[in-house]
């Protein structure tokens, strides 16, 4: 993306939250909370867009005080508010039943986890160390075990995602390679496969915020770190790849700043804002 001059006036920064937001150990630097704090004073959406379900990333709002701010979830899929008073979504992606059972038909066929996200829940299909990891990181603990049919009496799921398996490393390719043609997977900057509709990206669901807020994309800068953050970069003015991104994502992004272990979020708010 062509770096916007810094006079340009910045209205809307999107960040992905896992190896941007957040450090390798899952904090968020002191460095961090000034830039966002400092961005919402001069009155800058802060929009944090990720994999991550809705109520994890409210969990990340409330302790940067951007509760009320939309929110981009399960990797678009989910679009929306998160507030004390419950959810109140912009847009909702579903992948069809159809989809669903034959991506987890998928993942059973070579015995790797697989977990199921629906708007306020989620569920994994086998006891795996991941179940454990996300509840810990995340703050949000699985629903249960996945029941297809108790699961779709909600409808068909949000996102499905598989994580890396180290005793199957080709486990994640080999369910991306037999995925339905409706549907898409991306991997984040943490090796996931993330399996959606279409029309599920984050960019499409940092745009239709800024619809709503009638910001154009000069006034739109993004930040993250993953394959599935490039959808923003191209939608953004002006877009920052993490120092800890890979050389694909890098490439994409109109400047490279510091890594999430080195306040790197910090560096690309402060650019955006011409400070």
């Amino acid at each position: 993306m062509t770096e916007s001059p810094t006079h340009t006036t910045l209205e809307l920064f999107a960040s992905d939250i896992d190896g941007t937001l957040l450090t390798s150990d899952h904090r968020i630097t002191d460095e961090v909370r000034a830039a966002i704090a400092r961005a919402r004073e001069l009155g800058v959406h802060v929009i944090l867009a990720s994999a991550r379900s809705p109520q994890a990333i409210a969990l990340l709002q409330d302790e940067l005080n951007l509760v009320g701010e939309p929110l981009v979830a399960l990797q678009g899929a989910w679009v929306g508010r998160v507030t004390p008073d419950g959810t109140a979504p912009l847009a909702q992606h579903r992948i069809s039943p159809e989809d669903a059972r034959a991506v987890v038909a998928a993942a059973a066929a070579v015995n790797t986890p697989l977990s199921w996200f629906n708007s306020d829940a989620w569920y994994y299909t086998m006891e795996a160390d991941v179940v454990g990891y996300e509840t810990r990181v995340t703050g949000i603990a699985p629903a249960g075990v996945l029941d297809v049919d108790t699961a779709l009496v909600e409808g068909g799921p949000l996102k499905l995602m598989v994580p890396p398996n180290p005793a199957q490393p080709d486990a994640v390719a080999e369910v991306l390679a037999t995925l339905p043609d409706s549907l898409i997977g991306q991997m984040t900057g943490e090796h996931y496969l993330e399996i959606t509709q279409p029309d599920a990206d984050k960019s499409h669901g940092v745009a239709l915020i800024a619809e709503q807020f009638g910001v154009s994309p000069v006034g739109i800068a993004a930040a993250g770190d993953g394959p599935n953050d490039i959808g923003m970069f191209t939608l953004a003015h002006r877009s920052y790849a993490m120092g800890n991104a890979g050389p694909a994502v890098k490439a994409e992004a109109g400047q490279v700043v510091a890594d999430n272990n080195n306040s790197g979020l910090a560096a690309a708010i402060a650019h955006a804002l011409g400070t």
